[in-house]
């Protein structure tokens, strides 16, 4: 709630109430929030209320100037530096590149499929020598020792060492 309308609402209730004005600056300030409460006590509430009333106001109203000010300008350089700017190289001379569609390919879909079967043929028979070359190897189990057995008491540590 502005202050302007906090004060106007303490003034009428201290009016219909009949309250004298050391009750009403009471009130009023007592009801300040906590930032504006400092103020007063550094200002001094011996000023004039409607004088405490307008400075507020002020101060509120440059504070959300203030704010405003620094938005806006976090906001352009905000802005600024998303902007991208592209960068002109320098002209270089060349001769110009003509780009001609290929009418025929060096290789027709049947070479292709000719030379793909020839290559799978020759994998599988790679395959095929790898595995009949594993099976006339001799290969032996690998053996592991039994671990031996942990010692249960202090004496027998000796007979494990």
């Amino acid at each position: 709630m502005p202050v302007r309308d906090f004060y106007d609402k303490i003034r009428k209730s201290a009016e219909l109430l009949g309250y004298g004005n050391n009750v009403l600056i009471n009130q009023f300030l007592r009801g300040l929030n906590d930032d504006c409460a400092i103020k007063a006590e550094r200002i001094g509430a011996e000023q004039d209320i409607e004088e405490l009333v307008g400075l507020f106001e002020r101060v509120k109203k440059r504070k959300a100037e203030l704010r405003l000010g620094r938005e806006r300008q976090e906001n352009i350089c905000y802005q600024r530096d998303r902007q991208i700017i592209p960068e002109q190289l320098l002209p270089v001379n060349q001769e110009p590149v003509i780009l001609k569609p290929v009418q025929h390919h060096a290789i027709t879909q049947g070479e292709m499929n000719r030379l793909l079967q020839q290559q799978a043929e020759t994998f599988q028979s790679q395959i095929h020598q790898l595995q009949e070359s594993l099976k006339t190897r001799d290969i032996k189990p690998v053996y592991r020792p039994k671990p031996k057995p942990k010692p249960q008491y202090h004496d027998d540590w000796e007979l494990y060492a």
